[in-house]
């Protein structure tokens, strides 16, 4: 084999290794937390390995290249992040032991793709599978699996701290939810308060009141309008001429800005609009008239978080008034002044055509609210996953030991002798997993506890048997420890480490492309 080929896959495993080993030592719940100082000098303390990854400033491209990749893990299903890098990795690294002895590299990119098929083919058998029809969540036993999948999910995270009211939280929300995929119905907020079991969910919206919204009375008939809506005039400054304009409406410039302005509020009257939600700041003539007819306007200048309350509000989002009609508008049945800390909102509920719920987080600090708020959100994303494909297995890494076993018995009725190296290598990297699991929880006999599981799984009852890592000892994670998680989760881990080792594995030359140098005219300095 080409020894270029073998160098270039020598230095791309190199430039991950400060990868892996930054993640290494997060994994499972007993990972410890890295404390990151941002550019503005603001500390923040995670183990989750999506946050680390987010501020990581990796120059090398191949570690970059398998960033990339996991970040689709943490989008897809809300977790495994670490996981995927630390996998694929140790592909990386297991098989470049056996390249140096003259294997190619097609050989275990051959040999991957048929573990990975044969690693989701037993998956599939051993998961516990429930039907998706309307009666899921009517299921007990569905839903005593979905408080564990919950606290699996957030035990290495800020909200394990309270791991059985945050559990409850988020099947609650999912529930409200159900099999609706767009999760933007579900608003996660963090407002400052003493303790975080203080946290809930409630139905509906809440829209933050100011000082100028707090002295109105509240509407007894709440109608809803949304949208970019350009509510002010905007004026731009040419040499030797000034143009007044307005988005989707030719106006005069002979037309006074009172005037305008009272036929944009005429439209809201007319179909009793007396509440408005959009990203300008209202000029002090609409203000006024705002004022004088009761209509609350709500400032929103995340575009993002102005088409999520559209969402929630059930309606269409708009880019101009003079498109509005009756069913454009959303009328919440309930409306109520909430106190909240020191903070006041209005709250909305009752949404026709919606299935929207607020959550919100009670956090000492923000930097706390923020974290809890990627792990609730994290946490939404699997219970929804797992309610969309009821497919369930245990965790706490022991099918990682019962596929390495499986792999390994594949293995022995194939002929090739160099693909069958293949499959016990990819058999050998799922074993690192839990081996680093047991590491990060303190057990200085962590090789002798792996071997112990392994014999424990030469018995075909024994697939669900892991480590309690609280005790060392061997059990049951499915019936006894209750450490459940959605088979997709790790079939997405397995799926995208193994095509990154592959991606990577192919890679036997680097083109750098130089910055191109500003052109500069002739006869010029």
């Amino acid at each position: 084999m080409n020894q270029s080929w073998i160098e270039c896959i020598k230095s791309n495993i190199d430039g991950c290794t400060s990868l892996y080993h930054s993640l290494r030592t997060t994994l499972g719940p007993y990972g410890r937390d890295k404390l990151i100082v941002d550019q503005s000098h603001r500390h923040l303390t995670t183990n989750d390995g999506a946050t680390i990854l987010q501020y990581l400033n990796l120059k090398n491209p191949t570690a970059r290249l398998l960033i990339g990749i996991s970040k689709s893990q943490d989008t897809t299903i809300g977790d495994g992040t670490s996981s995927v890098i630390l996998l694929t990795y140790i592909l990386l690294q297991n098989s470049y032991k056996y390249m140096i002895m003259s294997i190619h590299p097609m050989i275990f990119i051959k040999g991957y793709q048929i573990a990975l098929q044969q690693c989701i083919d037993i998956i599939n058998s051993l998961s516990i599978k429930f039907n998706l029809t309307d009666q899921l969540f009517d299921d007990t036993k569905f839903l005593e699996y979905l408080y564990s999948i919950a606290s699996t999910s957030i035990s290495s995270k800020i909200l394990g701290r309270y791991i059985e009211h945050f559990s409850v939280l988020g099947v609650e929300t999912i529930k409200k939810l159900k099999f609706n995929e767009n999760q933007d119905l579900i608003r996660v907020l963090s407002i400052r308060g003493t303790s975080m079991k203080d946290s809930r969910v409630i139905d509906g919206v809440l829209l933050e009141l100011l000082d100028d919204n707090k002295s109105k009375p509240l509407p007894n008939n709440p109608k809803v309008v949304i949208g970019k809506l350009e509510l002010s005039q905007q004026q731009y400054q040419f040499p030797n001429c000034k143009i007044l304009f307005s988005s989707n409406e030719n106006t005069s410039s002979a037309i006074s800005d009172s005037q305008y302005y009272q036929k944009k509020l005429d439209i809201l009257l007319k179909y009793g609009v007396n509440i408005v939600i959009s990203d300008n700041e209202l000029p002090d003539i609409l203000e006024s008239l705002f004022e004088q007819n009761s209509i609350f306007y709500f400032k929103v200048t995340d575009s993002r978080e102005l088409e999520v309350l559209s969402y929630c509000l059930g309606t269409q989002f708009l880019y101009d008034l003079s498109s509005i009609d009756d069913t454009k508008i959303s009328k919440p049945k309930q409306q109520k002044l909430m106190s909240i800390g020191d903070r006041f909102f209005l709250h909305l509920s009752g949404i026709d055509n919606s299935q929207s719920a607020t959550v919100i987080l009670r956090t000492t600090t923000d930097t706390q609210g923020q974290e809890a708020i990627r792990s609730f959100k994290d946490l939404l994303n699997i219970l929804s996953i797992t309610v969309r494909n009821p497919n369930i297995i245990a965790g706490g890494g022991c099918l990682y030991i019962e596929l390495a076993k499986r792999l390994r018995l594949y293995s022995q009725d194939i002929s090739n002798d160099k693909l069958k190296i293949s499959l016990n290598v990819f058999a050998d990297s799922l074993e690192v997993i839990p081996l680093i699991l047991i590491q990060n929880a303190g057990f200085q006999n962590s090789l002798e506890l792996i071997e112990k599981l392994k014999s424990t799984h030469q018995s075909n009852e024994n697939h669900w048997k892991g480590i309690n890592l609280h005790s060392g000892q061997i059990t049951d994670m499915f019936e006894q420890l209750k450490i459940l998680e959605p088979s997709l989760l790790l079939i997405n881990i397995l799926t995208l480490s193994s095509r990154a080792a592959q991606m990577i594995l192919r890679i036997n030359n680097k083109v750098i492309i130089e910055p191109r140098s500003q052109f500069k005219p002739p006869n010029t300095l």
